[in-house]
């Protein structure tokens, strides 16, 4: 009886490098460019790198202040920051008893603008008409923080309240340390919110440098004399990466870009920096960037 023969079957080899490599492809793809390990991947973008400088800044206004003609309490219905017309009632001063007097004077707004109950001293500092003769340094220097009215009794002569002009423009006075402005206008992050200005002149106290910028008005610009901005000082548009992508390479700056399932290296020029991002040259947008995971 003839003996069945058995089948044995055979398996082709591959090298093992072949099959490692299809895995790290595979995982590549699976993950979609998540991390692996203590590397993630990235796609080049194209974008804007800003370089950004904070200073320290005053507004000045064109402010009227209402002043007690007798003494007396001064009350409102207004609140810091509301807005009042011209000729509208602003409030009451009972004044002390007087015989040959009425009793309560209507304070009236002599101006249509913003409303604020204080006054910090500083509310005849700016005059249009002499911009130029503005002693930058020394009103920055000098400034302290107003001092809330804790009582509503004025004296004769006392200010009662004050109106900013919300209808021309809004100066800024700026500490710029060692930064010269050398634009008509430069580009601001001031309150939330970007913004254009006008530079009306710069000058060098001693090793210090002030500037005066000019402004549309806005609301929020009339809740605080002290404020903070960011003034952009330059912009580079191009292919923007992780910082952590930049590595050296035999004394030589480039990123590792992942190509038909290799990575390979290729040298870049870092051209800006601003916070974790780069903005580089020598690579297009849609590369796949090898860089550090978050």
């Amino acid at each position: 009886m003839a003996k069945k023969r058995k089948h044995h079957k055979t398996y082709r080899r591959f090298p093992v490098f072949l099959l490692l490599a299809a895995a790290f492809l595979c995982a590549v793809l699976l993950s979609g460019g998540e991390k692996q390990g203590e590397s993630a991947y990235m796609i080049a973008e194209t974008g804007v790198i800003a370089a950004t400088e904070t200073f320290s800044g005053l507004f000045l206004y064109e402010e009227t202040v209402v002043t007690a003609a007798a003494a007396g309490t001064f009350s409102t219905d207004f609140c810091a920051g509301d807005k009042i017309s011209a000729g509208e009632s602003a409030g009451e001063l009972k004044l002390l008893n007087d015989i040959n007097t009425h009793p309560v004077k209507t304070m009236v707004s002599p101006a249509a603008g913003i409303f604020s109950p204080t006054v910090d001293g500083w509310e005849t500092v700016l005059s249009v008409d002499h911009l130029e003769d503005l002693d930058l340094s020394a009103v920055f220097s000098a400034y302290q923080k107003p001092k809330t009215q804790v009582t509503s009794f004025r004296h004769q002569g006392d200010p009662c309240f004050k109106v900013m002009d919300n209808k021309q423009k809004v100066y800024l006075l700026l500490a710029l340390k060692d930064v010269c402005l050398t634009e008509k206008t430069v580009s601001l992050s001031l309150l939330g919110r970007e913004t254009e200005a006008e530079v009306v002149f710069t000058k060098q106290y001693g090793e210090e440098r002030y500037g005066l910028l000019a402004l549309s008005p806005h609301d929020d610009y009339f809740k605080s004399r002290e404020v903070t901005a960011d003034c952009i000082l330059s912009k580079e548009e191009g292919v923007i990466i992780s910082a952590s992508a930049v590595t050296q390479r035999h004394g030589e700056t480039g990123v590792y870009c992942l190509s038909r399932g290799n990575l390979r290296f290729y040298p870049v020029a870092v051209l800006a920096k601003e916070d974790t991002k780069v903005l580089v040259e020598g690579i297009e947008a849609g590369s796949c960037i090898l860089c550090d995971a978050d």
